[in-house]
């Protein structure tokens, strides 16, 4: 590994150490972290693109991107993913219609039906700043043999290169395991120093550790917009 290759690693690595930081410093501009920590996203940001400069003057990359950069991995370093789900059929409405459909429960744990909605999708570009929603639809049933001990849903925030910027896992079975219909949503603020771009949104359903379903989209981040004051998508 030559020397200009380990200056970029150590370079990144302060970064992150200082942005994560910035995260647990007290101050104004806090925003609660998806595991509830308080996050002052003004001093992980700014923390963020100074280092960001640094790296900048070590690899020969313009101040200025490199401040983006920085910029940008200090604001995703405090993304917020606040998760939130309920029950909406019971477990013996669950079993008596997958009955009437099949006459036996399955083998295994099985999920029924499985939707995912990624708000506002793909079709419409959104500002730095708003807020994207993902709520799937779970309808699970226990196997013949087998009970069901837990159900959870896991949303993972992809950045514009394909990089994870973060993820949040919600136990959809707390207060009863078995089967079940379930609503489950994840909501977050995309940062204001997001670059401009496309983020995958992946979300993952396991039963009893297994994931049985996933389900995948996108959402344009585009900072461009026209008179009315919407965002205008860069395709």
């Amino acid at each position: 590994m030559n020397s200009q290759k380990i200056r970029e690693i150590a370079v990144v690595s302060v970064i992150g150490m200082l942005v994560v930081s910035g995260c647990a410093a007290p101050g104004g501009g806090e925003a609660s972290s998806g595991n509830g920590n308080p996050c002052n996203v003004g001093a992980a940001a700014a923390g963020g693109a100074v280092l960001g400069g640094i790296f900048a003057s070590q690899t020969k990359k313009s101040v200025g991107t490199g401040a983006v950069i920085g910029g940008a991995i200090g604001a995703f370093a405090c993304l917020a993913i606040n998760a939130y789900s309920h029950q909406v059929k019971t477990s013996e409405a669950v079993e008596k219609d997958y009955q009437h459909k099949n006459r036996t429960l399955p083998p295994s744990p099985t999920i029924v039906t499985f939707s995912n909605t990624l708000t506002p999708g793909q079709k419409q570009a959104i500002h730095p700043g708003e807020s994207v929603k993902s709520m799937s639809k779970i309808e699970v049933v226990r196997g013949k043999d087998v009970p069901i001990t837990d159900v959870s849903e896991t949303l993972t925030v992809y950045d514009i290169d394909g990089n994870e910027i973060k993820a949040s896992t919600k136990s959809l079975s707390e207060s009863t395991a078995g089967s079940g219909g379930f609503e489950s949503t994840f909501e977050m603020t995309m940062p204001s120093a997001a670059p401009q771009g496309f983020y995958t949104f992946k979300t993952k359903v396991a039963v009893n550790g297994q994931v049985l379903k996933e389900a995948a989209g996108k959402v344009e981040v585009a900072s461009v917009v026209d008179k009315t004051g919407n965002a205008i998508a860069m395709r």
